[in-house]
Order: C-alpha cells, then sequence, then structure tokens
C-alpha cells in the first residue's frame, strides 16, 4: 500500500505549490481539481509520483468517486489538503442566493465531504492528517461574504475534527493566509498597477505570501515536528490579524 497526499484545487497556484514541494521532498501525490485543461498541465508537468483526478467537490457522489479511484491502484490517502476555494460577490449588496450557495458549497461543503472521504480508512489504519486551508477571512471582515462565512465555518469544522477524530489518530488542522500573489492578481494589477503596494502597507511584513509559503506550512503540519498539534488555526498573513499599525497609530495620534 503506497501513502499518498491528496490535494484539491491542484491545479491552482497554491495548489500546483503544494504539489510540486511533496513531490520534491519523496511523496506520491494526487490531484483533484475540476478543470481537466489544467490537470493535464499538471499530468506534464509532474511525471512522477503523481496522479490526476477529475472531481467537482460540490457533488458528493462524484467525491466519493475520486476517492474510490485515487485508492484504487493500492494507495492509501495519508495527508489530505482541503485546498480548493473560490470567491464571487465582494460585497453583501451584490450576494444574491446563487453566490452565497456557491461560496459555501465550494469553500466549506466541499472540504466537508472530502474530509467525510477519508476519515474511515484513516481511522482504520490508525491515523492520519488532514489540512484545511482556510483564510483571514473567516476571522474578519476582508470583503467576500460567503467566502468569509464559509471559511469561519471550515475553522469550526477543523476544531471539531480535530477533537472528534483525534482518538483515532487523526490531526486536523487549519492554514490562514492573508494575500497570497497568485495569477489571480494580474487582472487587478493591469487596471491599478499600485494595488499590491497599497495592500502591503496594512501588513506589519510589508508583504504578502507566495503559493511557495503556503506549500511549507502544510509540509511542517504534515510531516514536520508537529505530532502534537492538532486543532490549530495557523496564521500564516505577514502579521495583518495581529493588528495593522496604520490603523493603531489614527487611534493613538501617533505614527506606527
Amino acid at each position: 500500500m503506497i501513502d499518498c497526499v491528496v490535494v484539491t484545487g491542484a491545479a491552482g497556484d497554491v495548489g500546483r505549490a503544494l504539489v510540486a514541494l511533496f513531490l520534491e521532498r519523496g511523496k506520491a501525490v494526487v490531484g483533484w481539481d475540476i478543470d481537466p485543461a489544467r490537470l493535464a498541465e499538471n499530468d506534464a508537468l509532474f511525471p512522477d509520483r503523481y496522479a490526476s483526478v477529475g472531481v467537482d467537490i460540490c457533488d458528493a457522489d462524484a467525491v466519493r468517486d475520486a476517492y474510490a479511484q485515487t485508492c484504487n491502484p493500492g494507495r492509501h490517502v495519508d495527508v489530505l489538503i482541503n485546498n480548493a476555494g473560490a470567491v464571487t460577490a465582494p460585497r453583501l449588496a451584490e450576494t444574491g442566493e446563487r453566490e452565497w450557495t456557491r461560496d459555501i458549497e465550494i469553500n466549506l461543503n466541499g472540504a466537508f465531504r472530502c474530509l467525510k472521504a477519508v476519515q474511515p480508512a484513516m481511522a482504520a489504519r490508525g491515523g492520519g492528517t488532514v489540512i484545511n486551508v482556510a483564510s483571514v477571512n473567516g476571522v474578519a471582515m476582508y470583503g467576500y461574504p460567503g467566502y468569509s462565512a464559509a471559511k469561519a465555518g471550515l475553522i469550526g469544522l477543523t476544531k471539531f475534527a480535530a477533537t472528534e477524530y483525534g482518538p483515532a489518530g487523526i490531526r486536523v488542522n487549519a492554514i490562514m493566509p492573508g494575500t497570497v500573489r497568485t495569477k489571480a492578481w494580474d487582472e487587478r494589477l493591469a487596471a491599478n498597477p499600485a494595488i499590491l503596494d497599497n495592500v502591503k502597507k496594512y501588513y506589519s511584513l510589508r508583504d504578502v505570501c507566495s503559493p511557495v509559503d503556503i506549500a511549507e506550512l502544510a509540509w511542517f503540519l504534515a510531516y514536520g515536528p508537529s505530532r502534537m498539534i492538532t486543532g490549530a488555526v495557523i496564521p500564516i498573513d505577514g502579521g495583518l490579524t495581529a493588528g495593522i499599525g496604520r490603523v493603531a497609530g489614527e487611534f493613538c495620534g501617533v505614527e506606527f
């Protein structure tokens, strides 16, 4: 039986960084994604110890089928990284039933389905690791109400699953990124070349994450000295949720 890592949203920038780093460090990886064209690109990029599975995580039957396909060639899912995500409307004013439901389905219900798919076999084998990619949007208002509500729910799911599944040896943690510099920012930068610099001033480190930063933290939680870490929600946000100096300065009448 080959232990493998499943990465959902594997064809996106963060997903590919996760796949690349875990492969580089000797793990077998199965990438799940809804986009067949981009999964084909993954297959070309990662010829060794990697396999792609097309799946819509909004469909419970599709998730069950993807899990069966993943395990069929003698693989066991040792680590699940719930990375798939998307955003719709930035404000409540533009958020209708369809947008709200889509955000919850992709960002919360999809992760729930993937967790439920891998848990029984993990428990039977005496343990495993689940890493949920949450967001600072789950703990404060940074736009995108449906996405934010879903990520808040994902944080709650992380703590609940860590508590309930801990006796079976399953660790469940969440990564909480702030801004991540992915290709999703390209269109915004084309419209406003200063937008990232404007964003960075709110971060204590005056910088934002790269996809590799997310992958490195996931590696630590999966295979680093993290044996006793479960139920944790770990910010990787350059200090954003620790506080914003510009805001403190307004309150205190001094410059931070």
